[in-house]
């Protein structure tokens, strides 16, 4: 795609996110915030818009994207229970879904580790993160 594709795109993330926005130059908007989860994105203010900051749902009712990409879960990798991790995912999705209907969502894959960190790693290791990714695989699906 040339450029431009991305001017009606937001980009919603943690850390990995904000590597996206600083070093490829996309023409988009992002609502990214180091440690950011899924839970997070409904109540902790992180998008600043002149003198206030506003959480993300906030600061999506103020513009219209027609793409909207998601990549969060490596923080939640260490919660005690996939299934809270699940609803509150599908939770945002609905909540995106509510503030931009006519947009396309994507639902980005946690990336894998080195083997080298799996093996050693109780929660960032890449049976963890498989099991995360078939929930994000169902989300898409519902």
């Amino acid at each position: 795609v040339d450029s431009g594709y991305f001017r009606d795109a937001a980009f919603i993330g943690d850390s990995r996110t904000e590597g996206l926005m600083l070093y490829t130059g996309l023409d988009a908007t992002f609502y990214t915030a180091k440690g950011l989860m899924v839970n997070t994105f409904f109540t902790k203010p992180v998008i600043r818009q002149g003198e206030e900051k506003l959480t993300i749902p906030q600061a999506m009712e103020k513009q219209t994207f027609g793409k909207v990409y998601i990549m969060l879960g490596v923080n939640e990798l260490g919660w005690s229970y996939s299934s809270v991790f699940k609803k509150t995912y599908g939770d945002l999705i609905d909540k995106v879904r509510e503030l931009q209907p006519g947009a396309v969502i994507y639902i980005q894959s946690i990336l894998p580790v080195t083997r080298e960190k799996s093996q050693a790693d109780a929660i960032y290791n890449n049976t963890k993160i498989k099991e995360y990714n078939d929930l994000l695989l169902e989300l898409a699906r519902e």
